[in-house]
């Protein structure tokens, strides 16, 4: 079987470096309008299989009581894994 898409994964961390569990992470695929929403696990970690190769993607970061974090720009390749910590 040919692989056809891209993975995501991560670790949302505090200003302390301590893993936020319950973040909501979505991944917004710019040119489709694809949008993959996940939510960080006790460690911090997500996860965002089968996702569509290329980019740009819009990547947010939010939880109630912090700041939103965006980063723009990141392209996916075939089969492989971008990690965004």
């Amino acid at each position: 079987a040919q692989v056809t898409t891209s993975e995501m994964v991560g670790r949302v961390t505090d200003a302390q470096g301590n893993p936020l569990a319950g973040v909501v992470v979505e991944a917004l695929h710019m040119p489709s309008g694809t949008d993959y929403t996940v939510v960080t696990n006790d460690a911090g970690r997500f996860t965002i299989p089968g996702m569509r190769v290329g980019g740009p993607y819009t990547v947010k970061v939010s939880q109630a009581g912090f700041k939103e974090q965006t980063v723009d720009n990141i392209q996916l390749s075939l089969g492989a894994t971008a990690t965004l910590n």
